[in-house]
């Protein structure tokens, strides 16, 4: 890893690149889910094709299986997962453009002063 002269602040870029692929996972979870649940419903569709039900009565029953309830639940939890870790690589990367402007402030100033003497 290269060295930035800041612990804090290689450690920062670090969680960054760690959440990142952490990111990767829960977005790719929520939408395998999300294509699950399509599945699913489009499955317990097919299954009552035969049975005597309005459309919207066979559309319930669909999203009421088991198997869809329980995707409900899992898309709910990656799409939370999803949008904490969006949040919390934001909050760093802020963070950093923090620490460049101040870094760079502050270097500015050395420069001044190195010149006035």
């Amino acid at each position: 890893m290269m060295r930035l002269g800041n612990d804090e602040l290689e450690k920062m870029i670090h969680d960054i690149s760690i959440m990142g692929q952490d990111l990767a996972q829960a977005e790719s979870d929520y939408e395998r889910f999300t294509l699950d649940m399509k599945y699913e419903i489009n499955n317990a569709l097919l299954n009552l094709r035969d049975t005597k039900m309005t459309l919207k009565e066979k559309e319930a029953a669909a999203f009421c299986t088991a198997e869809v309830t329980q995707l409900i639940e899992k898309i709910a939890e990656a799409k939370k997962r999803y949008i904490s870790l969006r949040h919390k690589i934001k909050a760093r990367e802020i963070w950093c453009d923090m620490f460049r402007s101040i870094n760079s402030k502050n270097k500015r100033e050395m420069k001044f002063y190195q010149e006035m003497d």
